[in-house]
C-alpha cells in the first residue's frame, strides 16, 4: 500500500473519532429530529469499523480488500448492536448471549462463502 492510501485511511480515521465526541457535545437529544438520532450509533459503527479494518490490515495485510472488509464489519457490527440495546435499557445478559448466539453462526458463514476467496 503507498503512502498516500495509508495517509488517508488514518486521517479518515482521526476525524471519525473526533466526530462522535463533537456530535454528542454540541447537540441536544430531546430537540433534535428522530431520523438525526441514529447519527451516534451509524458513527459507533463507522469508528469500530475503521479501527477493525485498520487492525486487520496491519495484522494480515496480503488478505483481499472484500474479505478484510467483512471481517471488520463482523467485527464491529458486535459491539455497536450491544450499544443499541444499552441505550434502549435492554441490555441483559440473555440478550447478551443472543446476540452471541446470532453472530457466531453469521460470522462463520461469511467468513467460508466463496465470493469472499476470489
Amino acid at each position: 500500500m503507498n503512502f498516500i492510501s495509508r495517509y488517508k485511511k488514518i486521517i479518515t480515521f482521526v476525524l471519525l473519532l473526533f466526530s462522535l465526541p463533537l456530535f454528542l457535545a454540541f447537540t441536544d437529544p430531546n430537540q433534535l429530529p428522530l431520523p438525526l438520532l441514529v447519527i451516534p450509533i451509524i458513527l459507533f459503527f463507522a469508528i469500530f469499523f475503521s479501527t477493525f479494518y485498520l487492525l486487520v490490515e496491519f495484522v494480515k495485510p496480503n488478505i483481499e480488500k472484500a474479505r478484510r472488509r467483512t471481517i471488520s464489519s463482523l467485527l464491529a457490527v458486535f459491539p455497536t448492536l450491544l450499544i443499541v440495546l444499552q441505550s434502549l435499557k435492554q441490555l441483559t445478559t440473555i440478550d447478551v448471549l443472543l446476540v452471541i448466539l446470532i453472530w457466531v453462526p453469521l460470522t462463520w458463514y461469511l467468513l467460508k462463502i466463496d465470493y469472499l476467496a476470489k
